[in-house]
């Protein structure tokens, strides 16, 4: 299945596997947003308990792990831009990015939800790209040494 002109959230598809949210592992990961369209196909597939709603957005979190149940290491999810190419992997992918996103359902193998179907992400193409720019504008400067820093034990007003 195909799901045509998605929004891509939180995209850490690119490059080395990021360390997972429990911090036992590492991933490649993707929030990605649904339409009402979507939504209907994913359900007939009965997949609708993987879909999630926050700040009125319909989504479902994909995770690969960097390394199989097996033990083998895992390949990322393939990006590829607009006209099919390999994704440059220097270009990081930002939140509301529009893609069209390939899935397969898969087979829970274990858990709580074995036997269930899950979408799997196979291929990702980039229409068009809202560039992710870290920090790039963002400076923390240390206070001046003779700066007033509040305790614990003083109030905020």
């Amino acid at each position: 299945m195909i799901l045509q002109n998605v929004k891509l959230n939180w995209t850490k598809l690119i490059g080395e596997p990021r360390l997972n949210y429990s911090e036992d592992g590492y991933e490649w990961s993707v929030d990605v947003v649904v339409d009402k369209s979507h939504i209907k196909a994913l359900e007939a597939e009965n997949l609708g308990d993987y879909l999630r709603e926050k700040n009125g957005e319909t989504f479902f979190k994909y995770r690969r792990p960097s390394v199989r149940s097996s033990g083998e290491a895992a390949n990322p999810v393939p990006v590829l831009d607009k006209f099919g190419k390999s994704w440059d992997p220097s270009v990081l992918i930002g939140n509301g990015t529009t893609a069209d996103v390939q899935i397969i359902m898969s087979e829970m193998k274990r858990g709580k939800n074995k036997g269930k179907n899950k979408p799997t992400v196979i291929k990702v193409k980039v229409n068009d790209l809202v560039e992710y720019n870290a920090g790039e504008d963002f400076t923390f400067d240390a206070p001046a040494p003779s700066a007033v820093v509040a305790t614990a034990e003083e109030e905020w007003v």
